[in-house]
């Protein structure tokens, strides 16, 4: 039981920021960038005090089914000057560490939320052969961002990575039935993910997907509170960013 405490509480001084569908990874760049710039503002203002009182780590992790994505997004971090996770580290630049505030920066393949990496499996699953997905436990996440593919089109013509029955790159904007088919795996579940106090869930959506809907099956899940955050129009698109915060 004390070591299952001292595990828990080591992932409590963690936040982590997840994007999915990472793409060029210009999004989360920046997200992590504005964190590490504003950390070294408050070290400066306020020192040691600052340090103690947050946690240990910044988490940034982006996953794509795309692996050139994911490549592309590992550029693009390292083009910014951040590093991620599985860089060789310049030794004259180790002292960099105190004032980035120990962020660590993680980009990988994968499907949506549906990698071992977003889970905490017990020691006694570990032991079996076979994990079931009722025995996973999902990692709170402070930070969700997703930017979908919500053209609407038909089901066949979107990316299925189980199958990989189409190009990938369709896999960045065919979103189906209402563009809704791809968001939908995650929107009834989002108050899960979140951890509890402030966890915020980030989605784009455009006029064709409902948002009023999105906007319902999100204010259903107790607990969260649903916003338009922000509305903009690019081309022909009037897109919206709905914002839910776990409370």
């Amino acid at each position: 039981d004390d070591e299952n405490d001292d595990e828990n509480d080591e992932e409590e001084e963690e936040f982590v920021s997840v994007e999915i569908g990472v793409g060029s990874g210009y999004v989360l760049c920046s997200h992590a960038m504005r964190f590490r710039e504003e950390m070294k503002i408050r070290l400066q203002k306020e020192g040691s005090k600052t340090k103690k009182q947050s946690r240990r780590v910044w988490k940034f992790i982006g996953v794509d089914v795309n692996e050139k994505a994911v490549e592309h997004a590992k550029e693009t971090m390292r083009r910014h000057g951040m590093r991620v996770v599985g860089d060789d580290v310049d030794e004259e630049k180790e002292d960099l560490d105190e004032d980035d505030f120990r962020y660590s920066i993680e980009i990988f393949a994968g499907d949506m939320l549906e990698d071992d990496r977003f889970y905490r499996i017990n020691e006694k699953t570990k032991k079996t052969e076979e994990v079931k997905d009722q025995e996973r436990e999902k990692k709170p996440i402070d930070v969700l961002l997703f930017n979908p593919p919500y053209v609407v089109t038909p089901s066949e013509e979107m990316y299925d990575p189980s199958t990989k029955t189409s190009e990938v790159v369709t896999a960045a904007w065919a979103g189906g039935v209402r563009g809704r088919e791809v968001v939908d795996r995650i929107l009834y579940d989002i108050k899960s993910w979140l951890r509890p106090n402030g966890g915020t869930f980030l989605v784009v959506a455009y006029a064709q997907n409902d948002i009023e809907e999105m906007m319902e099956i999100l204010s259903n899940q107790d607990g969260l509170r649903v916003e338009r955050a922000k509305w903009t129009k690019a081309d022909e698109e009037s897109l919206v960013v709905l914002k839910a915060v776990r409370l």
